[in-house]
């Protein structure tokens, strides 16, 4: 959760790999702050590394092509543009599975969920999440089922499936434990009392 000191340091790496002359490790350190701070809808890493792509002769590594995807699709998502957001958030998903970038990739296609919800389809929203959920399955990683399950049991909530809902919430609840001063966690834990709180008071 340190997020002011990892950007410092992806600054720091890029400095120091431009000082190197290593193009392609500071291109990479780009793309990486372009992702991060896209979450704050800054656009200045972005066209910072698009900007390295296109002077510097180096290709587009698919790393990178992922995490600048990634990057567009969630200044798309911030700005309303929910369509586009999806569309890109899914490609952004299949670059980053392709070269290895797993936790990534479930993000991705979480989002592409999110954006999809947006629009009102949360049918969906269910469905793609749902890929999600069995990628992260395979990996295992907290962090990645819980956010997997925490958006389905939103998904389910929005479609009215109450228990459904609270299924996936618990679930997510029980991954997310060791990372309990994560936003999911808080927001599943959040859900499963109020729901708690109205189930008592009705008797």
């Amino acid at each position: 959760g340190e997020t002011g000191r990892r950007r410092d340091c992806l600054r720091r790496a890029e400095a120091l790999y431009a000082a190197a002359h290593d193009p392609e490790r500071k291109l990479i350190s780009l793309a990486w702050q372009a992702l991060d701070e896209s979450f704050g809808g800054a656009t200045e890493p972005l066209e910072r590394a698009q900007r390295a792509v296109e002077i510097g002769g180096l290709g587009e590594p698919s790393a990178v092509r992922g995490l600048l995807s990634f990057a567009r699709a969630q200044l798309s998502f911030l700005d309303g543009d929910y369509g586009a957001a999806r569309l890109t958030f899914e490609q952004a998903a299949r670059e980053l599975r392709g070269c290895g970038l797993v936790r990534q990739a479930i993000s991705a296609i979480v989002n592409a969920g999110a954006a999809t919800g947006n629009l009102n389809d949360f049918e969906s929203q269910t469905e793609i999440v749902e890929n999600a959920l069995a990628l992260g399955r395979v990996t295992g990683w907290p962090q990645s089922m819980g956010t997997c399950l925490y958006a389905l049991g939103d998904a389910h909530h929005s479609l009215g499936r109450v228990a459904d809902a609270r299924s996936a919430f618990v679930e997510a609840r029980d991954r997310l434990q060791p990372l309990s001063s994560s936003r999911a966690y808080v927001a599943v834990t959040t859900f499963l009392d109020r729901k708690s709180t109205r189930l008592n008071s009705s008797h």
